[in-house]
């Protein structure tokens, strides 16, 4: 597995994530490509996926094929009455998503999740998550 592998697997895992109350059909997390980000318009439930620490070695007493690599996730909501209880729904059915890669692939072998934190900008809440992931580098190197 690679690191955009890794991040493939987060955003899949989020896009699959159930919502409790959705204003409409097309009420579902929804992947804003990097480079394609107009994110002071983004619709309710959008989201990114930054790395932040690029991969590395993961930091063990003998030379091994894992990697650790830090990411950001970023959901975007509009401001509207509701909205903190639906932003601390959203963040407890990702985090469980999140939790269950490594339990569910053979390649990620260890998921943390948080801290979180929410920012308020012109009529948007993000919510923001923080993410460190354990992979095991097996191809393409």
């Amino acid at each position: 597995m690679r690191a955009d592998e890794v991040r493939d697997a987060i955003v899949a895992a989020v896009e699959a994530t159930a919502v409790d109350s959705k204003a409409s059909s097309t009420d579902v997390f929804k992947y804003l490509e990097p480079g394609l980000r107009e994110v002071a318009m983004a619709r309710d439930r959008v989201f990114t996926v930054d790395v932040v620490d690029p991969p590395l070695r993961a930091k063990r007493i003998f030379v091994n094929d894992l990697y650790e690599c830090a990411w950001t996730l970023n959901v975007f909501y509009t401001d509207v009455p509701g909205i903190q209880d639906r932003i601390m729904l959203d963040t407890e059915r990702i985090s469980q998503k999140l939790e269950a890669l490594a339990r569910d692939s053979l390649e990620i072998q260890l998921i943390m999740v948080g801290p979180a934190d929410l920012t308020l900008t012109d009529g948007q809440i993000v919510g923001s998550i923080s993410l460190t992931t354990t992979y095991r580098l097996t191809a393409g190197v």
